[in-house]
């Protein structure tokens, strides 16, 4: 989780790769970064009829799905988010019921612009005006959740003359962007003047704001996140295809390209994203949209795709999968995969950069028989264009039951300390070491998970629905953010804390004729005065069906820690997913495929991921020496966001050893 802070008067920046490819190309920014009447546009606008025909036979299962849509959008009445959603922020913690009424108005706008583009209809040129004009009336474009402008006056009510640049006011920027591109010369003729409004609305909630203050989220790599690359996308786009004056433009670019840098600079060497799989979508996955138009609007002169941490981070979703439909999850992220996800990003990418197996990976999520985006709230009109610009992605003829390219074993990241390990029998693991200030942090240092036939068992719960408190001093309040519920040690019943100070150490990957084995250090994630060492030791045999976690620890004879808890030093917690059936000396797993998860509304509906003539999921043992004795304790789940990955409950573990034991080993087994 990224500190927040208010932002100062100052812009800035840092000379990094991208600024420096700017600069050696010895050309003005206003003469290379061209505006929208003078670049090769992914898509017409909507006075090419015989385009957007051209686009609708091409994937006629995209249009009709956006075309039900937005019938289904105009049967509606309009419901204009109010203000007392945007309170409710302050009030009760609420942020859902403020995001998610914003979100339906450009989602109906989204569907509205394509079916006004498809078809060439006024009906709908008249219903995404209507949603341009709701935008454009609101008090703020700012999500309630973000609004530090407002904590600052202690009031509730959002100041149109301060407007706060946050994810939501860069999504709305760039939505109004794109419908400007698509329809604009038809608003000229039909409702004159509505291009203005967009364009005073841009400048004065988005682009001025950018262009005047330093935001917390460009200042330093050691504090970036994804808001970095999700914003700075946004403005580009509205930049481009906003901005008429070429010497504004290429301020906008300039220091666009200066505050990417900051993010550039934080990607690791090995390509490892801290806020993981999820998140990448919106932050790496950004970058990859913002460097798209940058070379389409300087007629490909501007090309960073040989960086290494920017080429090795292009691999990330693609290695961190059990399989197709979970990925290894860490973080505030859920570990079951939306089904929506933009591949076609990572497909460009891929392309781009020459690699097969990536492109193949990317390749296997494009099912014809199935709209090639969806216009879901952050997936929206901007991803939805690039992808009907990418004739190679929609002309893609894959199925689910083809399968994908096979999974890259052994990945090692060792300067972001991730290592997932997959073996031929069908069993997985997956741990990281790092520190407990992470982007979306929870205090895992050295946490473990375990995956079988392509489904996690021993798991990662995620974070629950974000409230008021997710984000708060309140934070680490909830269980899932606790190392209490996740795989990791607890010598003397003690938990993890938060900060850089407490970290694992000294992790290492080796593999040999026995197996794979993965060893690191974990004493400094605790900083008990009388913990002198824990060595945690990870090996999965050769085979593929047997894990092995031994423990070894090592105090100090001298110290009392009277503060530090009164369990015994040799203590480990185990959370699984499923139905678990506790024996003498084991427990069994049926994992998370056994309990199918409830459909409820909302973007995060899982994929049936077993089909209904399968066999029953094989079940994963766990298993300890008889001395250790075992809590098992069930976790209900009524939160939708965990409920949609994990069914109604999940189940803990507790394993203590004797009071003088200073070695545990589990073992986990895949059964016949």
């Amino acid at each position: 989780m990224a500190a927040k802070r208010t932002p100062t008067s100052s812009t800035p920046g840092i000379a990094g790769q991208l600024t420096t490819v700017l600069s050696d190309l010895n050309i003005p920014l206003s003469k290379l970064i061209v505006g929208a009447s003078d670049w090769k546009s992914p898509v017409p606008d909507a006075t090419d009829r015989s385009a957007w025909e051209l686009i609708g036979k091409q994937d006629p299962i995209t249009r009709d799905a956006v075309l039900a849509k937005a019938e289904a959008w105009a049967r509606q009445a309009w419901r204009r988010p109010t203000l007392i959603q945007f309170v409710r922020y302050f009030r009760d913690g609420d942020r859902d019921e403020q995001q998610n009424a914003y979100s339906a108005v450009r989602e109906r706008l989204g569907h509205t612009t394509l079916a006004a583009a498809y078809t060439g209809q006024d009906r709908w040129l008249d219903e995404a005006a209507d949603a341009v004009a709701v935008l454009c009336e609101m008090l703020t474009w700012c999500w309630s959740a973000h609004d530090e402008f407002i904590a600052e006056s202690g009031d509730v009510v959002p100041d149109p003359d301060r407007p706060f640049l946050d994810l939501g006011a860069a999504e709305t920027v760039s939505e109004l962007a794109w419908v400007d591109h698509l329809l604009g010369e038809r608003f000229d003729d039909r409702v004159p003047g509505l291009r203005r409004l967009i364009r005073r609305e841009a400048n004065r909630r988005v682009i001025d704001p950018f262009l005047e203050h330093g935001w917390w989220w460009v200042r330093e790599p050691e504090t970036v996140n994804n808001w970095n690359p999700w914003i700075c996308s946004q403005v580009l786009t509205a930049a481009l295809l906003l901005e008429d004056d070429p010497d504004k433009r290429a301020r906008i670019v300039g220091l666009v390209a200066s505050r990417v840098d900051v993010y550039l600079a934080s990607l690791p060497e090995d390509g490892g994203i801290d806020e993981g799989f999820a998140y990448w979508w919106q932050g790496m996955g950004r970058l990859m949209e913002l460097l798209d138009l940058l070379d389409r609007a300087s007629a490909g002169a501007v090309r960073i795709d040989g960086f290494g941490p920017l080429r090795q981070a292009g691999l990330y979703p693609a290695r961190m999968r059990w399989s197709r439909d979970w990925h290894i999850n860490s973080g505030d992220g859920p570990a079951r995969a939306q089904d929506d996800l933009p591949w076609s990003i990572v497909h460009r990418f891929a392309r781009r950069c020459g690699d097969d197996w990536l492109a193949g990976v990317a390749a296997s999520y494009r099912e014809p028989s199935r709209p090639a985006f969806t216009i879901l709230d952050s997936m929206g009109l901007g991803r939805a264009v690039m992808c009907l610009a990418d004739s190679q992605w929609l002309g893609l003829r894959t199925n689910r039951s083809e399968g994908q390219p096979q999974l890259r074993t052994d990945v090692w990241m060792p300067t972001s300390q991730v290592a997932l390990i997959h073996g031929d029998g069908g069993l997985s693991f997956s741990i990281k070491g790092a520190h407990n200030e992470q982007s979306h942090n929870h205090n895992d240092a050295g946490n473990l998970t375990v995956a079988l036939d392509g489904a996690p068992y021993v798991v990662d719960a995620g974070a629950p629905t974000y409230t008021s408190q997710t984000f708060s001093d309140r934070r680490y309040e909830l269980w899932p953010m606790q190392s209490a519920w996740h795989n990791v040690p607890a010598p003397f019943g003690a938990d993890q804390g938060f900060g850089r100070r407490f970290h694992a150490g000294d992790m290492s990957v080796d593999r040999d004729e026995s197996g794979c084995h993965v060893e690191m250090e974990l004493s400094e994630a605790y900083k008990l005065s009388r913990l002198t060492s824990w060595r945690r030791r990870v090996c999965l045999n050769q085979a593929g069906t047997r894990l092995t976690v031994t423990e070894r620890a090592e105090a100090g004879r001298d110290a009392t820690g009277l503060d530090e808890g009164t369990e015994p030093m040799m203590m480990v917690r185990y959370l699984l997913a499923g139905q678990v059936t506790l024996g003498v000396g084991y427990a069994d797993c049926a994992g998370p495929e056994a309990v199918a998860p409830p459909v409820l509304d909302g973007p995060w509906i899982p994929v049936p991921t077993r089909p209904a003539d399968a066999p029953p999921p094989r079940v994963l043992r766990l298993s300890w020496p008889p001395e250790i004795l075992v809590e098992v304790e069930e976790q209900p789940l009524s939160d939708p966001r965990l409920m949609r990955v994990w069914g109604d409950k999940l189940t803990r573990l507790t394993l203590r050893g004797a009071v003088t034991a200073n070695t545990m080993t589990v073992t986990m087994e895949v059964q016949p």
